[in-house]
């Protein structure tokens, strides 16, 4: 990069914030008892690879997230199967059709949220695999551009996905209070 362009390159303009911040990060210190870097030009140029590594880093810790909200939605789908199925002419519990409906709901909402979260660790390409090769240079624009896409697509993904597990993690802990309220004092609220 020459001294006349600035460092926020177009290649990381969807990310372009991320990146930035990202970079100043190291010239960052406390002023008065906050951790603060000042928001000017890098001394620096943003180097491509660290922009990439970044990104990548970034969809790497959506996909561990994602993961774990795949357990936690595939733990109330079983619950909801069991509830549904087994537990249905159990004595011990009390299945009303309200109850069936909310579990239903649950157990949906837990799907949906799985299906979103498949999204969100989906690798859609090979790394690297949209660098192209011309005139004996190597073009990582679109590269860059798909990453960014796909990191802006992913986090919205993840956060519809956290809002639904949340709701139904709700209901699903709304069910299980009714139900243990039932099984230990034999008292049917609702």
């Amino acid at each position: 990069m020459t001294d006349g362009q600035k460092p926020n390159h177009t290649n990381w303009l969807a990310c372009e914030a991320y990146v930035l911040r990202r970079h100043m990060l190291p010239n960052a210190k406390f002023e008065s008892g906050r951790l603060v870097a000042d928001l000017c030009q890098p001394h620096e140029a943003i180097n491509c690879k660290d922009a990439l590594d970044w990104i990548y880093q970034l969809l790497s810790a959506m996909d561990g997230k994602a993961s774990a909200l795949m357990r936690l939605n595939g733990v109330m789908l079983a619950a909801a199967a069991f509830l549904l199925g087994g537990a249905k002419g159990s004595q011990s519990l009390q299945i009303a059709r309200y109850d069936e409906i909310a579990i239903a709901i649950t157990a949906a909402a837990s799907a949906l949220s799985i299906f979103l979260c498949l999204k969100v660790v989906n690798v859609s390409w090979y790394f690297l695999g949209k660098v192209t090769e011309a005139g004996g240079k190597l073009d990582y624009t679109t590269e860059f551009e798909m990453l960014q896409k796909t990191a802006k697509g992913r986090q919205l993904a993840y956060r519809y996905a956290w809002w639904i597990s949340a709701g139904a993690s709700l209901l699903f802990v709304a069910e299980f209070l009714r139900q243990f309220l039932y099984v230990a004092f034999r008292w049917i609220p609702l």
